[in-house]
């Protein structure tokens, strides 16, 4: 997927001088378009990263229903 390629190109793009809000943009994007794509066990990887690299409570929010969906499609969730 073309899609696909395009974010790993980005993440070897991220170095010292990438702020942590556009670290955390890149991989909270990419964690979307692999749930998106049924890679769930890929999406998690890049959410927790974006968790990580959250500066706010709204951002982990935000991420942790994310995190949310990726379990409810992965039918841990009834």
């Amino acid at each position: 997927d073309l899609a696909e390629q395009y974010f790993y190109i980005a993440l070897k793009g991220i170095n010292l001088n990438t702020s942590v809000s556009l670290k955390k943009g890149i991989h909270e994007s990419f964690g979307e378009l692999l749930m998106l794509i049924g890679k769930y066990d890929e999406a998690k990887k890049e959410f927790e990263i974006a968790f990580n690299l959250s500066e706010t409570t709204l951002e982990q929010a935000q991420i942790q229903g994310q995190l949310a969906e990726l379990c409810f499609k992965q039918g841990q969730i009834n």
